[in-house]
């Protein structure tokens, strides 16, 4: 795990302490369940639909790795994740110690 600072608005800091009470958790463990479900909902959710497009307009494998990986750089998806082989939606590209996909 690594270390960040960031700031943000009074409104989101009181979100995350409701978060937290509710949960019985820190509000560095709601700050990452949020992040965490941000990025599955939005930001990786889009690595597997520019994968779904390229495929159905039938790029090949290796076009379709290549297309992800310039828009997306940071997913960690592989040529077997793109081969159409398991639905797409349901992928998890990859994941980390603490459940959350890798960057």
């Amino acid at each position: 795990m690594r270390r960040l600072t960031v700031t943000i608005p009074e409104e989101l800091v009181a979100g995350l302490e409701d978060m937290a009470e509710t949960a019985g958790g820190s509000i560095s463990e709601a700050l990452r369940e949020a992040v965490g479900t941000y990025l599955m909902e939005h930001y990786w959710k889009g690595v597997g639909g520019e994968a779904e497009r390229r495929i159905v307009a039938g790029d090949t494998n290796e076009e379709v790795l290549e297309a992800v990986q310039k828009r997306f750089p940071g997913a960690a998806t592989t040529k077997g994740e793109v081969s159409g082989s398991t639905p797409l939606n349901n992928t998890i590209f990859s994941q980390n110690d603490n459940g959350l996909p890798a960057p």
